[in-house]
C-alpha cells in the first residue's frame, strides 16, 4: 500500500475517475452487475482515506497522540454501512427520527472522522506536533471534495515522504 503514498496526484485522480465512470455505467437489466460497479467506486472512495491514514501513521512524530483505533473502527463501520446500503438498499430515501437517528448521526461522524484523520496526520507530520483542528479543517474539506482535494493533498504527502527518505539516507 506504500504505492498509494508514493503515487502522483494525477495517477490517483485517474484511477478514482476511472472507477467513477465505471460506477456510472448503466447496465440495463442487470441490477446485480450495477451494484458491483457502484460498490467498486464507493469502496475505492472510502478506502483511499483509510489507506492514507494507515500508511501515514508510521510517519507521525512520537510526541503526537492520535486515536488510531477509533479511526480503524470508524473506517470498518463506514465500509460496512456503504456495503449494506448498496446491497440491501432499494434506492429509496430513508427517514430517521427519534432514537433511530442516533446511529445515523454516528455514521456521519465516522465518515467525517475517516476523512479527517489522515489529514490531521499529514499536518502533524508537517508541523512536528499535533495539529489543531483550525490548522487542518480546510484540508478536510479538500479531502471531502475528492477529485479536487487529491491535487492538493497528494503532493504534500509526496513531499513529506521524500523529506523523510532524505533524512533516513543521511
Amino acid at each position: 500500500m506504500k504505492a498509494i503514498l508514493k503515487a502522483k496526484h494525477w495517477q490517483i485522480f485517474l484511477i478514482l475517475m476511472l472507477l467513477s465512470f465505471i460506477g456510472n455505467i448503466s447496465s440495463g437489466d442487470s441490477s446485480t452487475f450495477q451494484i458491483i460497479l457502484d460498490t467498486l467506486f464507493l469502496i475505492a472512495i472510502v478506502s483511499f482515506p483509510l489507506i492514507l491514514g494507515n500508511e501515514l501513521y508510521e510517519y507521525v512524530p512520537d510526541n503526537v497522540r492520535l486515536n488510531y483505533n477509533l479511526f480503524l473502527v470508524n473506517g470498518v463501520l463506514v465500509l460496512l454501512i456503504v456495503g449494506v446500503a448498496l446491497v440491501f438498499g432499494d434506492g429509496q430515501h430513508y427517514v430517521f427520527s427519534g432514537l433511530a437517528a442516533l446511529p445515523f448521526y454516528y455514521v456521519i461522524f465516522a465518515y467525517l472522522y475517516v476523512y479527517a484523520f489522515p489529514v490531521k496526520e499529514l499536518k502533524s507530520i508537517e508541523l512536528g506536533r499535533e495539529a489543531k483542528i483550525g490548522e487542518y479543517a480546510g484540508d478536510v474539506v479538500l479531502m471531502l471534495m475528492w477529485p479536487i482535494g487529491i491535487w492538493f493533498i497528494q503532493p504534500r504527502i509526496n513531499k513529506v515522504l521524500s523529506e523523510r527518505d532524505t533524512i533516513v539516507e543521511k
